[in-house]
């Protein structure tokens, strides 16, 4: 993960996503800014009419942020760069868990998980990665049935929607090779 860091560092985000993760080791407030892009991050998802150039009016002062991501904000905002700011909260929550030794894992399910169901895909993916595991459960209509892992780019999807595709394109596939074998004859 070292050289995909380093690679994502020399990018507009990355720059940003260093400076304010190397302020939030110097400070002391790496978990803080953790929480406080989560936040940001989950007023825009629900407030998909505003304009992300207002964040800094908008928060200063609402929500308690820390002061080094309120510095951040204030920067990104005043460079027009909040555009940008998703990419920087990806590259720095890589930084953070490479940081911390820890894998963010997201489990998408068509209704919410049980306990039981919860503490056996935990210890099924525990064992797959030798960083601690940190699982966040979120609810996917789409899929159907069945549940989508995802991690860090790697995507385990056992949905029932994935299986309907696959069922379908197969189905494209035969009918296809029955026309070309009636074209042939």
């Amino acid at each position: 993960m070292s050289g995909k860091l380093d690679v994502l560092y020399s990018s507009l985000q990355g720059r940003y996503a260093k400076a304010l993760f190397d302020e939030g080791v110097k400070n002391g407030e790496l978990e803080q800014i953790k929480d406080n892009f989560e936040s940001i991050i989950s007023f825009f998802e629900s407030h998909k009419g505003i304009h992300r150039s207002l964040v800094v009016s908008l928060f200063d002062g609402q929500l308690p942020l820390c002061q080094t991501f309120s510095n951040f904000l204030r920067v990104v905002a005043g460079n027009d760069r909040m555009n940008i700011f998703s990419k920087i909260k990806y590259v720095y929550d890589l930084a953070f868990n490479k940081y911390t030794n820890r894998r963010d894992v997201t489990i998408y399910s068509v209704i919410e998980l049980k306990e039981p169901q919860k503490n056996t895909l935990e210890a099924l993916i525990s064992k797959f990665f030798t960083e601690d595991v940190a699982v966040k459960y979120e609810i996917d209509e789409n899929l159907l049935g069945g549940i989508k892992i995802v991690s860090d780019g790697k995507v385990i999807d056992a949905s029932v929607a994935t299986q309907v595709r696959q069922l379908e394109d197969f189905c494209k596939e035969i009918k296809l090779e029955r026309l070309y074998e009636n074209q042939i004859s």
